[in-house]
């Protein structure tokens, strides 16, 4: 099989070499001296060897050298460029196909889409792996996707596989696992926990991140959403002096890799959120290769307008704007989150759809869908009315008409019947 390799690799492969973090994954020769880094000789065996100049593999996937650069191709979000890899690993067949047999492969493929913001889809690609018997190239590959699982279950609002997917993550941590990625794991472990018992519980381990910078950088290089989320939860608990750490050290990430779009749009996310900046969130918004890094930068603009009255409309406009991009990503928690945004600040909401069924899980609203989920995972009306933003009275409102008219009495139903029933249709709003 042949790999092409995009045209502006050369340039990237530059921009990154010197302080690209990625672990361990082959037995040898990948990494130099750079203790921030994977280093150009490593760089170059890895596109020499998914060129197929290089016999090196992990004796587990033959072509596992080009797994490693579509996974870095993804996390660099150069997406096409991805994807163009793996559809020729495929139309390159075998008996059986490898793309189609490999666990590599296919976390590879989710965790492609993860990054595309395609969360749905990330969460089905790698759960059909991840659930798999362990053998020895799944046990290699599993933290990637127990990541994939993790973080794409916190956006679709799945909270309990997202809590059970940061747990196993830890396991991974614990067993040395080949493709354990520490600053992305302790991103998601610290999201799972803020959403299970709440940002007290997640801020020293938001302070001992920050006090390791090269799992810091690990995290800030793959993930351009992982800055911004930083300074807003570090500016909701008043920590001053964390906050400016994080933007000094996402400055200086975007500082060594010149030209590396998703680094310095992140950076510049964090430094606007700082200074409460509303041109240059609207300008990082434009600059995001990230769906949804861009999608919370246009929420940033809507919450900073939302206290001027003279630019509420605008506000509305792009808090609208934030909403739906979260429901075409299925990011159904962060719509959630808008939602309330809109109703706080007295937006009009969207009228019903009179035209909605009566019955079934297509009769429900997308509040009552979001309830729904949460009740049936064993969420308490306290822990739901938190994550949806909502108060606990209408939590309680909601599931006695979720009762009706799914056609059950309890909880206990609800929780027994909601699996079977839900058809994961798309609900209007």
């Amino acid at each position: 099989m042949t790999i092409s390799i995009p045209s502006d690799w050369d340039k990237d492969r530059r921009h990154v070499a010197s302080h690209y973090r990625l672990p361990d994954w082959a037995a040898s020769g990948l990494e130099d001296s750079s203790s921030t880094g994977l280093g150009v000789a490593g760089l170059r065996l890895l596109e020499n060897s998914a060129r197929g100049g290089s016999e090196a593999s992990s004796g587990c996937c033959p072509d596992y050298q080009t797994i490693r650069l579509v996974s870095m191709l993804s996390q660099m979000r150069q997406l096409d460029h991805a994807l163009e890899i793996l559809d020729s690993v495929e139309e390159a067949g075998g008996d059986p196909p490898r793309e189609r047999t490999c666990p590599a492969y296919k976390i590879a493929r989710a965790n492609l889409l993860v990054c595309a913001g395609d969360f749905r889809g990330a969460f089905e690609a790698a759960s059909c792996v991840v659930s798999g018997a362990y053998d020895t190239c799944l046990r290699k590959w599993a933290p990637l996707g127990h990541f994939v699982l993790a973080l794409a279950a916190l956006r679709l609002g799945n909270l309990s596989a997202a809590i059970q997917n940061a747990r196993r993550l830890e396991l991974d941590s614990v067993f040395s696992r080949e493709t354990f990625l520490p600053g992305q794991a302790a991103w998601v472990i610290v999201q799972a926990m803020e959403a299970e018992a709440g940002g007290e519980k997640a801020l020293p381990l938001v302070a001992e991140m920050l006090a390791s910078p090269p799992v810091v950088r690990e995290l800030l290089i793959s993930q351009p959403a992982a800055v911004p989320w930083l300074v807003r939860f570090l500016v909701s608990w008043q920590k001053e002096g964390l906050t400016s750490d994080a933007v000094t050290l996402a400055r200086a990430v975007a500082a060594e890799n010149p030209g590396f779009l998703s680094v310095e749009a992140a950076a510049l996310h964090g430094e606007a959120l700082h200074s409460g900046d509303v041109g240059q969130l609207k300008a990082v918004a434009e600059m995001h290769q990230d769906r949804w890094a861009q999608a919370s930068a246009i929420e940033d603009v809507g919450v900073r307008l939302a206290g001027q009255e003279s630019r509420f409309e605008e506000a509305v406009d792009s808090l609208e704007r934030a909403k739906h991009c979260y429901r075409e990503m299925g990011a159904m928690r962060d719509f959630a989150r808008v939602k309330s945004r809109l109703r706080d600040i007295g937006a009009k909401q969207n009228p019903r759809n009179s035209g909605r069924p009566r019955s079934g899980i297509p009769s429900l609203t997308a509040t009552e869908y979001s309830v729904a989920k949460l009740v049936a995972q064993g969420f308490t009306n306290v822990q739901t009315a938190n994550q949806l933003f909502l108060s606990q009275h209408t939590v309680a409102f909601h599931l006695r008409k979720i009762f009706r008219k799914i056609g059950v009495e309890s909880r206990v139903q609800l929780a027994g019947t909601w699996n079977s029933i839900d058809t994961a249709e798309t609900i209007s709003q």
